[in-house]
């Protein structure tokens, strides 16, 4: 589901701009980016609520809209989710007394992934 040369590609052209950090390996076979360890602070969703740092945040997002880039195979959400729904199975267990005893709660478990949902019913 996504293109792991167009992510690499678009990471390059973005860290040329001086807006991510650079990587030592990008494997775009597997998806696996290797970056240095810088020491900086990393946002949580709690700082959003400071006006600074929100502003901050922003302002890095407004120098990336605002940059001439053109990414390849730009990511589209809804497309993935009917990908993921085309190949997404539900497989249905019943459970025993002895699977619910390991839940903490009694009553149907739902548990899901990208390709399969699986979920747990009553006997």
């Amino acid at each position: 589901m996504i293109n792991r040369q167009s992510e690499k590609h678009n990471t390059l052209l973005v860290q040329e701009e001086g807006l991510t950090l650079p990587f030592i390996i990008f494997d775009e076979e597997n998806g696996i980016k290797i970056s240095e360890y810088y020491e900086i602070y990393t946002y949580k969703d709690t700082d959003f609520n400071d006006s600074v740092l929100r502003n901050n945040a922003f302002q890095e997002l407004k120098k990336l809209h605002n940059s001439e880039i053109i990414f390849q195979n730009n990511f589209k959400p809804t497309e993935v989710i009917k990908i993921t729904k085309k190949q997404s199975k539900t497989v249905l267990i019943k459970s025993s007394s002895k699977l619910d005893s390991t839940t903490s709660k009694k009553g149907p478990i739902i548990a899901s992934g990208p390709v399969i949902t699986i979920r747990v019913v009553d006997m």
